[in-house]
């Protein structure tokens, strides 16, 4: 008979190779933020200077705003300089794997493996639509370790001088990623719930306000951790402030029912079971009269509202559902598995599920399929590899999803109009970008007000008109396109700064007749 303690093994190493697998995807280097990011950390080493003007950009170069994340930059930077784009894949792997641990091994302690294991699979196809390699994984990670070393604490599993870690990570976290105020929610909520539990019980009062008072310290040293980033106070307060100069439409800042609208969105179908099992969940406590943790009802409830106005969280919401469920749901479960009998039934379970959720949405899981890999997608340094090698000049007119990759290939000998951070521009920017792709006049006073020389847009982008600004580039007798690839087309302006290349590498019109690219 296998022992409940390797079943439980066997169990968590089939997750971990299942998650591994799929979080291990090539980089779509043209549409991530990953090029600024790594800029940002080669101009801390070359001059130990955080940026905190939009020095990428020509448009407005002196336009200030609040770098939240250019720690994640040095460390993106120092990893992809040691060990190329295929060792940062590996690294961004390992931080979501180890991010994943945390939230399940705080699910089996609080619930049992089985269950564990269970939620982790509703909650894979969320955390996926995250995959990318962003800064938001080092939040992810923390988040993951603040939770199990809280509830370590809680079930008398460390001694709590432990949680003078939590100020220390605090004053790292804070220049890693704008979701720093995490760390000190889920601080104040177990501060809340100590309270809570003081007000409402009769015993052990004494204990539980010795407890109360210790975490008001930590949280009073974790608020003061927070100011130690390059901002001050600003930094602490931005994550309230960020959208107060967003006049962009960002799709992962959109609702679940808005992007239904549009498009086919899969992942749409996995929110809904989700929100369902954690609700199901609180029906359990409230059924079987267990133990109510108030803040953690609070953080279910929060998150999941959040997560279906703002697709970007469906991750932290699928993580943080795996521990909260399933301590909800322990009165059903014993704390593991006893008999062979039961062991077997939750492996069958876990493979009918996984089975269930794949024939759901295939289409998810092919994409999903199609993207597995490691290091830069190919063929995706194309564009920027040949802008380089013809010494392509500018200014540039750019898309707003190819900003980033342009800012890896150009700065600081050019730089680009746009990038994608809409709260690094004044919010009139985004009209005027708006409005000279649509308006054919609009653009052509654009061309010479910013004596545009070359144009790079990213063929896969469908909003803002780029689809028909880029048939109308095409037959535009002023533009010459020189390089086209799956991810973007160049465009060099006839009697500018790169006639050179329009000679050598014109590509005629008729070549996008033919292929069905216009």
């Amino acid at each position: 008979m296998i022992s409940s303690k390797i079943f439980s093994r066997l169990i968590f190493a089939v997750l971990l190779i299942l998650y591994g697998v799929l979080f291990t995807q090539t980089i779509s280097f043209v549409t991530v933020d990953l090029g600024r990011h790594l800029k940002n950390g080669e101009i801390f080493f070359s001059d130990f200077s955080i940026p905190k003007t939009n020095l990428y950009s020509y448009t407005y170069p002196d336009y200030p705003f609040i770098n939240h994340h250019w720690g994640s930059g040095i460390i993106f930077y120092l990893v992809q300089k040691a060990v190329g784009f295929i060792g940062l894949s590996i690294f961004y792997t390992l931080i979501s794997l180890s991010a994943f641990w945390f939230f399940f091994q705080t699910a089996r302690r609080l619930g049992n493996t089985g269950i564990a294991a269970a939620l982790s699979m509703l909650a894979l196809p969320l955390i996926l639509t995250r995959s990318e390699i962003r800064p938001e994984g080092f939040s992810y990670l923390l988040t993951g370790f603040f939770f199990w070393l809280l509830w370590q604490w809680r079930d008398g599993r460390v001694h709590r001088k432990w949680l003078f870690l939590l100020p220390a990570l605090i004053a790292i976290w804070v220049n890693l990623h704008i979701y720093f105020f995490l760390g000190l929610a889920l601080v104040g909520i177990f501060l809340f719930e100590e309270i809570w539990f003081w007000f409402w019980q009769k015993e052990n009062r004494v204990a539980i306000l010795s407890q109360i008072k210790f975490l008001a310290l930590i949280f009073g040293l974790c608020l003061f951790a927070a100011l130690l980033n390059p901002f001050g106070v600003k930094g602490v307060l931005y994550p309230l402030q960020i959208f107060q100069n967003y006049n962009y439409m960002v799709v992962e800042n959109q609702s679940v029912s808005f992007i239904e609208n549009l498009f086919l969105y899969p992942a749409g179908v996995y929110i809904r079971l989700l929100i369902g099992a954690l609700f199901l969940s609180w029906l359990v406590v409230f059924w079987k009269k267990s133990t109510f943790y108030p803040g953690h009802f609070l953080l279910s409830v929060g998150f999941a509202v959040l997560s279906w106005f703002a697709i970007r969280n469906f991750s932290i919401f699928a993580y943080l559902a795996i521990p909260i469920a399933a301590l909800n749901f322990r009165p059903f479960f014993k704390k593991e598995s006893q008999t062979i009998n039961e062991q077997y039934t939750w492996f069958a379970s876990l493979i009918v599920l996984l089975v269930t959720l794949i024939l759901i949405q295939p289409s998810f899981w092919e994409g999903m399929q199609r993207k597995v890999g490691i290091g830069l997608s190919k063929n995706v340094w194309g564009a920027g590899e040949f802008i380089q090698k013809h010494q392509i000049r500018g200014p540039f007119f750019n898309d707003y999803d190819i900003g980033s990759y342009l800012v890896y290939y150009l700065y600081p000998r050019e730089r680009v109009f746009a990038e994608n951070r809409p709260e690094a521009y004044p919010a009139a920017f985004w009209d005027e970008y708006r409005s000279i792709q649509v308006n054919p006049e609009l653009w052509r006073k654009a061309v010479q007000k910013y004596n545009f020389q070359a144009i790079l847009v990213y063929r896969g982008n469908l909003s803002d008109g780029t689809q028909d600004f880029l048939i109308r580039m095409i037959d535009d007798p002023l533009w010459a396109p020189v390089y086209v690839d799956d991810f973007s087309i160049l465009f060099a302006r006839r009697g500018g700064l790169n006639q050179s290349i329009i000679k050598s590498s014109e590509i005629p019109r008729s070549w996008f007749e033919i292929t069905g690219s216009r």
